[in-house]
């Protein structure tokens, strides 16, 4: 039953992401992407970002968020 309850639950929400506008999409798509990049951070792969030592993998999640603007 427990398995059955949580199917449609999964599908539920399943269809409320199709559901949803663009925006939301595209949200979720780049928070998973950051959080995929940051789960790859290691020690060897920092940089010196505005006088502060930090993974170059969180400055790449913070660009897809958005909260760093790329100069192009």
């Amino acid at each position: 039953m427990e398995k059955t309850l949580q199917f449609a639950l999964n599908e539920a929400l399943e269809i409320g992401r199709q559901s949803a506008m663009p925006e939301f999409l595209e949200m979720e798509l780049r928070e998973k992407i950051a959080q995929d990049l940051e789960a790859f951070c290691s020690v060897g792969r920092c940089v010196n970002y505005e006088g502060t030592w930090i993974c170059s993998h969180y400055i790449d999640a913070a660009i897809v968020r958005g909260r760093i603007k790329v100069k192009r």
